[in-house]
């Protein structure tokens, strides 16, 4: 499954699960265990949306860094070029 489908069930499942420790607190509002459990689940929240920053992050520096490699091999090839013409030129 691809990570976007991932994401998509994660949020999905993450909300139905919310809205139902919702109503459960809605209906024992003193009930200490609910309260944790959504100061966990807040928390698990919080994890997996930062770790999907952090691999939006990671692949940005790749996009850049791949970008970067292909230009230097580009100039590497011009000056590999230039630097044949100029044997070429010498003879």
């Amino acid at each position: 499954m691809s990570r976007e489908l991932l994401k998509l069930k994660f949020q999905g499942d993450f909300s139905a699960v919310s809205h139902i420790v919702q109503e459960w607190l809605k209906k024992r509002p003193d009930n200490k265990e609910l309260e944790v459990l959504t100061k966990y689940l807040t928390n698990s929240y919080i994890y997996v949306n930062a770790l999907e920053m952090q691999i939006d992050e990671a692949n940005l520096r790749m996009d850049k860094l791949i970008q970067t490699r292909d230009k230097a091999l580009e100039l590497a090839d011009e000056y590999k070029q230039f630097y044949e013409k100029l044997q070429k030129e010498k003879i």
